[in-house]
């Protein structure tokens, strides 16, 4: 037949003419073809296309392989797996490597928003099998959730796909298709827009997968493992190590800064090796790492210094050779100490010429013999031997002035330090000598008062420590932690520390170091003491674990210093290196290394993530994951419930946990203080597990506790006293007053569990302070007063001049204040230069001051109330909450008047003047004066002037400040009488201490929170807050606590309805403290007996009293009759959770092993043979008689029974019963009989010759729970038949025993016959042939 090819070279369908009319080269219709395009011979041609292939088998495959993992991992399962109800929800062709990624589930979720349930997971039991592993047994499979991968070009059907992922945490439903994928650099990125987005590394999860991993965990997981956003860190570094000990370590420096500061009562011992301290117990100025710990160690430095507290020069001693008084010594007995010289009542003769300037201290003695003695305390530099010291009676207190030879001398004038060997109670010994004229020589006694110090060894120091010493010095370093992750993401960085800072000497004053930074303007030892820093980083999981967890590849050790934006990183530690330990704690020895390189921009600002909560959809831009139409964050509570004060750290030595928290925090943050006198508004951000986080959330203004502050609180100036050692600082306080809520307003996420991932997880404290930089001043002193004169002259040339009228007076000395500024003070202070001409010398500033240390005090001495010559101290300033000081004017020393130019220049022009009255008028000639220069008059010789400076440095016209006031700031100079020392003193007065000023702070206009290192997961917060002052355990009556054990409970069969079933109880907090609350409540949310069946209506709960402390007491109470049956360990065996509610703070707390007990059953009605009776158990006959010539006196029968044709037809007793419960519906249940004899004396067994029955001998029945005991013929007639020789069987001991609950409880039994005072008595019963 003819054949007809057609060529569809027009390569087009046409089904709009007839067919008849198709033009050749085109076609009316076609199916699965594919029209070739290529130039080669063939264009045009149809090929086939390839079809679809049907996978019919995948479910069922996946059942087989839930089965088999099912049977590997559980003891039993319940039925095989079926999966009819899997669909595709989603998927993606990648194309260029020939597979298909498939998304499977057979859930649906039910709930309004199709949101809220999550996917459930395996029902799987678990049966107690002791001692062997619980019986595990799987019920039925929960939701079926998968991720498929398929291989399009397979040959084998076994091989087309491979499961990659499943389970339940996937939390896929029908009703959220994914309508995106996206694969780009191997990462197969998807989204539901029912979970956060997720991705998965193709490559790991094929190598590792779900179904080849068998009982062992394939590659991913858990919701962690799989979100694009990674879990973050919540929770910084802390300072303290796993024992709780500080990581805030000086390991460069042998000793530490001095922690006592005394002086010597002697020096005594072979070559002035024993140092006896003066003060019973040491003056302990600061004390580290022990904080506490009191006097001098071995192995301690003891230090005598160049000087001691007078500026003397030591060490140095002198021996006296001659003491002689000028003409025979009348005072009387007496002793004067620390007479002191500086041309103060001292005059030293060296060949007859007087030597000025020389410097001692001594201690004069006279005894009543008028013999003078002199000891020599210390002695400055200059003297010679053979020097003559003439005491002079100005000072020293003697009638009569003193002379004395200096024979020998012996002098070092470097400080001393001496390894300490061995301590006492009030001394040290040390393995060599004081000081010592030339090296090697014996050391020579130091005198007493001479000043030492002791330094303690450093139990850190690592003598070839290999850090950089001096990199943290001038640092202020925060510390932070990241993860880096498998597929090269890095979390976000967790909060950062406080700053690692602990200063040289602890912060303290020691010695000299005021003197220095008053001379200076500076604190030179204030440096950083921490050479090394341990950091501990809590770990979300096992250090085995983390990599297998989260997949954790690195943890990025971060550092930011306070003067730098930068922050940096010291160090990637592989996650290899820290997996070696089941621990949770990593602690990381950063080891004062400089840091390795610094993070991009972008990641300073990364404070949280922004991964979207939700989205429908997905693209890839510019190789970047774009999302659309998302949910970006969660809702914010509008208010938490918290309280904030301001307190002061302690150092408890008690172990209850809020000792050990405080001193934890103390010993963890040593000399970090709170900034005062500033306003701090604190606030809490709320974060999820992935790290995105709340808005600032803050309390709740209308409920915040007495005594307390809301968000916000002001700190004021605050004061330790004077015991600075034991001012630890102070910090701000957070106190939650109400949990987190679990549920809030719509869009809050609720707080984290596993079946809520997305849930706020984590929170951090942040807060917004926005003043901000400050100086601190130290200056010399300060002069307390307005600087005035009054330079009227004399009228007439013969008059004398008041000195008052020459000299500086300082008037309104509570209003104003003038300060010496030099060196970087003339910077915290500026002069403002606004609106100034060239010719202006004074000048105000727009900076504040705050006085916080007040050179304001002079000594006293001891027991007389008169001010000590010419010694200043300062104090914390007590009035600081005052309004703060205006520099009014800075203008130099020169310019406040003619009389600062003057120094050295005697009054007109040179010429010396006369005073008829020393040091209070003179006379000349000359026309009115200007005012003079500070001075006064010799005291040995009133023609010679000596001037002093008001003001340190005078001579170098340094900028003196004039601050207002409304309290006295330092000291008024005066002009007195005495030796020329103390008349110096007296006009130096205002520089002899320092003084300390803030400035006002810089206030930033930027309105930020700083995060702070504070932080946490809310599940513990909450927990912390329900153990803290909330109820924790109950305690009843008896002293029970369900902290330690159980309540009482005896509830009975036998109890009532209404009747109580424990003592009264009530709440204590964690501390062991009563809940000192009596709006307590107690109320029972379940009681479950151990078929888990729940029994609330048995139950009830009462309280003592509706007033008073009775208040707080609650006891249970039954509310239902009970019977104690075969199974009573489970069915009467209750567990009740209770409500527990006390100062405001709900809890539930459990107790267990609260049992019914049993009551012993009850025998009544007691009738022997013929219905004699009744008798009660107590009342049995017991009766006496002679039976085979044998006497007896317990029988229940007088006589022998005898048998009749071989029985024996006797009711031997019969009796009523009960089971002891008072519920009539069960109180005759599972009752059992049983007959015991003691025939041998061997022990009561069962007896083999009774019967217990229902019925009567003549087979009456009577009702149960009625008894009948009857012989046992058949017994008792093979008994003769075995003793043919035997005519009697005396059954010895016949007792019987009634038993409840089926005789599974044999401890409450009831047994009869008893005596009348209950005790159990046996009767005889003798049968004859």
């Amino acid at each position: 037949m003819p054949e007809i090819k057609n060529t569809f070279l027009k390569s087009k369908m046409n089904k709009d003419l007839d067919s008849r009319l198709v033009p050749n080269g085109q076609y009316r219709d076609a199916r699965n073809i594919s029209i070739s395009r290529s130039e080669g011979a063939d264009v045009g041609a149809l090929e086939n296309v390839l079809g679809n292939k049907a996978i019919t088998t995948l479910k069922t495959n996946l059942g087989h392989l839930e089965d088999s993992k099912n049977n590997a991992k559980y003891n039993a399962i319940a039925g095989d797996v079926v999966l009819n109800g899997l669909e595709i929800i989603g998927y993606f062709m990648d194309v260029t490597n020939d597979r298909m990624f498939i998304f499977l589930t057979d859930y649906i979720d039910s709930s309004n928003d199709r949101l809220s349930n999550f996917a459930p997971g395996d029902i799987i039991t678990s049966t107690p099998n002791p001692p062997s592993p619980p019986t595990t047994t799987f019920e039925a499979k929960g939701a079926a959730c998968y991720i498929v991968q398929y291989n399009i070009k397979s040959k084998n059907i076994i091989n087309d796909y491979r499961v990659l992922i499943a389970g339940n945490f996937l939390n896929f439903s029908k009703t959220h298709p994914i309508i995106n994928v996206n694969f780009i650099e191997g990462l197969l990125f998807f989204t539901d827009n029912r979970n956060q987005p997720r991705k998965i590394n193709v490559d790991f999860a094929f190598n590792d997968s779900y179904e080849l991993s068998g009982v062992n965990n394939p590659y991913y997981y858990t919701e962690d493992q799989i979100s694009v956003a990674k879990f973050a860190p919540f929770e910084s570094p802390s300072f303290l190590d796993t024992s709780n000990n500080s990581g805030l370590l000086d390991v460069s420096n042998e000793y530490l800064g001095a922690h006592i500061v005394t002086t010597l009562s002697s020096n005594t011992g072979a070559n002035g090796t024993t140092f006896n301290l003066n003060g019973g117990p040491y003056v302990i100025t600061g004390n580290n790492p022990d904080i506490q710990g009191g006097g001098a160690d071995v192995g301690d430095l003891l230090i005598i210094p160049e000087q001691n507290a007078s500026g003397i020069e030591q060490p140095s001693t002198a021996n006296i050779g001659t003491v002689s008084p000028s003409s025979g010594y009348t005072g009387g007995a007496q002793s004067v100490s620390g007479v002191t010289g500086i041309d103060d009542g001292f005059t030293v003769e060296r060949g007859g010429a007087v030597q000025a300037g020389l410097q001692m201290e001594i201690r004069v003695s006279i005894n009543s013999s008028g013999n003078a003695s002199v000891q020599v305390l210390s002695i400055g530099p200059g003297f010679q031997e053979g020097d003559v010291v003439k005491v002079s009676n100005s000072l020293s207190q003697l009638s009569q002035n003193l002379n004395f030879t200096l024979d020998k001398l012996s002098s070092n004038e470097k400080k001393i330090e001496l390894e300490i060997n061995t301590v006492s109670a009030t001394s040290v010994t040390t393995s060599a000598g004081g000081p010592t004229n030339t090296p090697g020589a014996p050391g020579q006694n130091l005198g007493p008062g001479t000043l030492v110090y002791i330094k303690r060894r450093n139990p850190f120091y690592e003598e070839n420590y290999t850090g950089d010493k001096r990199l943290l010095k001038n640092k202020f370093a925060k510390f932070s932690y990241r993860f880096k992750y498998d597929d090269g993401e890095y979390s976000i960085m967790a909060p950062f520390t406080q700053a690692a800072f602990v200063p040289n000497q602890f912060g303290y004053f020691i010695g000299e170091d005021e003197k220095k930074t008053l001379k200076s303007g500076d604190v030179d030892f204030f440096e950083n003491s921490v050479s090394k820093v341990k950091l501990n980083i809590l770990l979300p999981f096992q250090r085995n674990l983390i990599e297998d967890k989260l997949k954790v590849k690195e943890i990025q050790i971060l550092v930011k210093n306070s003067d730098e934006l930068a922050v940096r990183v010291v160090e990637d530690v592989p996650i290899s290196k820290i997996s070696n330990s089941v621990s949770l704690n990593y602690v990381y020895d950063y080891l004062s290394s400089k840091p390795i390189k610094s993070l991009p921009e972008a990641d300073l600002i990364r404070v949280s993530d922004k991964i979207p909560i939700r989205a429908l959809t997905q693209e890839i831009v510019g190789n970047r994951v774009v999302y659309a139409n998302f949910v970006e964050k969660h809702a914010t509570p509008d208010y938490l419930r918290y309280d904030v004060k301001s307190r002061n750290k302690t150092y408890p030595s008690g172990n209850n946990p809020a000792d050990i928290v405080n001193r934890n925090f103390t010993n963890e943050f040593l000399t970090h203080n709170l900034k005062q006198n500033r306003s701090y508004q604190i606030g809490v951000v709320l974060f999820d597990r992935y790290g995105r986080a709340s808005n600032v959330v803050f309390s709740d203004p209308e409920q915040i506790s007495t005594n307390f502050s809301n968000s916000t609180i002001s700190t004021a100036y605050s004061n330790f006293s004077t015991d600075s050692v034991k001012f630890w600082g102070s910090y701000l306080s957070f106190i939650l007053q109400q949990p987190i809520p679990q549920s809030d307003k719509v869009g809050y996420p609720g707080l984290y569990s596993e079946t809520n991932p997305l849930g706020y997880y984590s929170y951090r404290i942040v807060i917004k302070q926005q003043e901000q930089e400050y100086y601190n001043v130290y200056t010399p002193g300060a002069l307390a007063g307005q600087i005035t004169w009054s330079t009227v002259g004399k009228s007439a040339k013969g008059d004398e001049y008041n000195v008052g009228e020459l000299l500086p007076k300082y008037d309104s000395i509570g209003s104003f204040s003038n300060i010496s500024l030099q060196g970087d003070n003339i910077n915290k202070i500026p002069r403002d230069l606004k609106d100034v001409n060239a010719n202006d010398t004074d000048f105000s500033s727009s900076v504040l001051l705050f006085n916080r240390v007040n050179p304001t005090v002079e000594a006293i001495i001891a027991g007389t109330g008169v001010l000590a010559p010419s010694i200043y101290f300062n104090v914390q300033n007590q009035l600081t909450n005052k309004k703060a000081q205006e520099v009014t004017s800075i203008v130099p020393f020169k310019d406040l008047g003619e009389w600062a130019k003057k120094k050295g220049s005697l009054f007109n022009g040179g010429r010396q003047q006369t005073s008829t009255n020393p040091g209070t008028s003179l006379t000349d000639d000359e026309p009115t004066p200007n005012p003079w220069y500070p001075y006064f008059l010799d005291a040995n010789d009133n023609t010679v002037f000596h001037f002093a400076d008001i003001f340190f440095n005078a001579t170098k016209n340094p900028f003196i400040a004039t601050i207002e006031t409304d309290f006295q700031i330092g000291v008024q100079p005066t002009y007195t009488n005495g030796s020329n020392a103390r008349k110096r003193k007296a006009i130096e007065a205002a520089w002899q201490s320092l003084a300390v000023f803030e400035t006002n702070p810089v206030e930033s206009n930027l309105e930020i929170y700083y995060e702070s290192s504070s932080s946490g997961l809310i599940s513990e917060l909450n927990q912390d807050l329900a153990v803290s002052t909330g109820p924790f355990s109950l305690v009843d009556e008896a002293s029970n606590d369900t902290a330690t054990g159980d309540l009482q409970f005896f509830a009975n069969e036998n109890l009532a309805s209404g009747e109580p079933c424990t003592l009264y109880f009530q709440a204590f907090d964690i501390n062991g403290n009563a809940c000192a609350d009596n709006t307590n409540t107690i109320t029972i949310v379940e009681v479950r007996d151990g078929n888990n069946q729940l029994r609330n209506s048995d139950f009830d709960i009462e309280q003592k009293s509706s007033s008073g402390q009775d208040q707080r007491l609650f006891r249970l109470k039954t509310a239902n009759v009970f019977a104690f049956l075969e199974g009573y360990a489970v069915n009467e065996s209750y567990t009740f959770i209770l409500e527990v509610t006390a100062n405001g703070i709900s809890e539930n707390i459990t107790l267990n092993n609260c049992r019914l007990s049993n009551a012993k059953p009850i025998v009544s009605s007691i009738f022997t043979h013929s219905d004699t009776g009744p008798f009660a158990i107590d009342n049995i006959p017991k009766l006496s008689g002679q039976i085979d010539g044998a006497q007896y006196t317990n029988l229940l029968y007088p006589s022998a029974l005898s048998s009749a044709n071989g029985s024996w037809n006797f009711d031997i007793l019969r009796f009523s019963t009960k089971n002891g419960s008072v519920d009539t519906q069960r109180d005759e249940l599972e009752i059992i009989c049983e007959v015991y004899e003691n025939n041998t004396g061997g022990g009561f067994t069962t007896s083999d010759f009774f019967t217990v029955t229902n019925a009567k001998i003549d087979g009456t029945p009577v009702p149960y729970p009625q008894f009948c005991i009857v012989p046992n013929s058949s017994n008792i007639q093979q008994y003769f038949l075995n003793n043919p020789s035997v005519n009697f069987l005396v059954v010895q001991g016949f007792r019987i025993k009634i038993y409840d609950a089926n005789k599974t409880d044999t401890g409450n039994v009831t047994e009869f016959p008893q005596n009348n005072i209950g005790a159990t008595e046996v009767r005889t019963i003798v049968f004859s042939r």
